[in-house]
């Protein structure tokens, strides 16, 4: 009976060694003092090409491939491209931003398969030019971000793949840059969630000391685009940015530099934000009190109501002209100037149609 005991007790702990994840992620209180948090970044693995014989030669052919019609030359042409940045660098140098606006055109197929493919070549000349594709981030970042949009979670993919070697490879400057002229005020919420997704990783990539204690210009750019994302009406975008806030409140100079940075009209919202990120970076919540001073005041939707009636009707008086008149009253809101009614000239519906 002992034997059966002692092994019935080493099966448990061996369950529950394997039910274990491997990767513990720490509360928001220990986020906030720099303890359990996960291990650094590893840049994302892609697949090798094979050597090409004759890189000159292929260099022409790929290009002339990338204008042909048909999607399968289209393909090969890029595989060309990725043989090249892999093995033959100093042949791809030369013609690297014919070759990188050739492959950007692509991304942009309405074919899928096409689209992914360059997408996967934009990955590989991120990875394997590194640097030497600074020039061309800001055009390939508003594109990727762009793309990021699409339904397709096949694309989808490959943009979060392509957005990753960009963020690891390339210089922090110019890929801040690229992401925020590229996704900051993007009217679409997924493009914004996969900016800041991409600001979160790059603060990881360049680390909170440097980006606190070097130069002021990325300090400067990065924590304003942070904040402003983590107010956005997009609960994805609000996540990605909160946890870069938290990320950024691991170091001491953190609070001190959001309220150099930040610059909001209203002191009271600029005491409201610092407060919020603090909290975030203790607690990882918000309270709904923050997220109400957030929201416009009720009186600014009113006027802007107002307004928006008062274009509509003054261009229906345009439209219709002369005719029967119907008084529409408006009243200023509480707190805006005094109670002013004003009327409007609209015409009758049958009278406006016979003069049509």
């Amino acid at each position: 009976m002992a034997a059966h005991s002692k092994k019935d007790e080493a099966g448990q702990v061996e369950r529950v060694r394997r039910k274990k994840p491997s990767n513990i992620r720490a509360a928001p209180q220990a986020v906030g003092k720099g303890q359990g948090v996960e291990q650094p970044l590893v840049p994302p693995s892609l697949t090798s090409e094979d050597p090409l014989n004759r890189p000159e030669e292929a260099l022409g052919q790929a290009l002339c491939l990338l204008q042909d019609e048909e999607w399968e030359r289209k393909t090969e042409g890029l595989r060309l491209v990725r043989a090249l940045a892999e093995h033959h660098a100093e042949v791809l140098l030369p013609e690297l931003h014919y070759v990188t606006t050739a492959v950007i055109a692509e991304v942009k197929n309405l074919r899928s398969i096409v689209s992914r493919d360059a997408i996967t070549t934009m990955a590989h000349l991120f990875t394997h030019l590194q640097r030497e594709m600074d020039s061309e981030v800001e055009g390939a970042a508003r594109t990727l971000l762009h793309k990021a949009g699409e339904t397709s979670l096949f694309i989808r993919q490959g943009v979060e793949l392509a957005l990753g070697t960009l963020v690891h490879h390339c210089s922090p400057g110019r890929v801040l840059q690229g992401l925020l002229a590229g996704g900051l005020r993007h009217r679409n919420p997924v493009c914004r969630a996969a900016t800041s997704q991409s600001l979160l990783m790059l603060l990881q990539v360049v680390g909170v000391s440097h980006v606190l204690t070097g130069k002021k210009t990325f300090a400067s750019e990065i924590i304003p685009a942070v904040s402003t994302l983590a107010f956005d009406a997009a609960q994805e975008v609000r996540t990605h940015a909160r946890a870069a806030l938290r990320y950024l409140g691991s170091h001491k100079k953190a609070e001190s530099a959001v309220e150099k940075f930040v610059h909001l009209k209203d002191q009271s919202a600029r005491s409201s934000q610092t407060q919020s990120c603090s909290q975030w970076w203790r607690t990882g919540t918000t309270s709904e009190e923050v997220d109400e001073a957030a929201a416009p005041p009720s009186s600014c939707k009113r006027l802007f109501l107002r307004v928006l009636v008062s274009e509509v009707t003054q261009f229906l008086g345009v439209l219709w002209g002369g005719g029967v008149s119907a008084r529409w009253e408006t009243h200023r809101p509480c707190g805006i100037g005094t109670s002013q009614s004003t009327s409007w000239e609209c015409p009758a519906p049958k009278q406006a149609l016979q003069s049509l």
